[in-house]
């Protein structure tokens, strides 16, 4: 059995997640540790993150934010996109493209989902990562 003896304990991966996921509940972070729908097998459609580039620094004081994911080789009818910031779900629709506001100062990582007409993922794209650089308030 793998696993990790910390005060006696043996901790295994299985108990390490159940122990996680518990805690984020608690803590009201549900949506992170979400069971997530199955991924479509043998799909030929990709998603993937445009706009902002990976480990980006954006300079607003807004905390305004354009994201923009492409799907390919298309979007067809019955598909829908999420793009997601953080974890949570910014944009459900046709669109491909989200204008965001007040995002905090930060690192923070946008995604995108394809999922076809019965709610299944056909696509996820990999995480990006930005870094929205605002003045602090109060400071000029």
């Amino acid at each position: 059995m793998r696993g990790n003896r910390t005060g006696g304990m043996l901790i295994t991966p299985r108990t390490r997640r159940f122990v996680l996921r518990h805690l984020a509940i608690a803590a009201g972070l549900t949506t992170i540790f979400a069971m997530a729908p199955v991924l479509a097998a043998n799909s030929d459609y990709q998603i993937a993150v445009v706009y902002p580039a990976d480990d980006q620094a954006i300079r607003e004081n807004t905390g305004a934010v354009s994201v923009r994911v492409s799907v390919s080789p298309g979007l067809h009818s019955s598909h829908q996109v999420e793009i997601r910031l953080d974890g949570r779900v910014v944009l459900s629709g046709r669109g491909s493209s989200v204008s965001l506001t007040n995002v905090d100062r930060g690192l923070h990582a946008v995604s995108g989902v394809l999922i076809d007409e019965t709610g299944t993922v056909i696509s996820r794209s990999s995480a990006v990562t930005f870094h929205m650089l605002r003045v602090a308030k109060g400071k000029t």
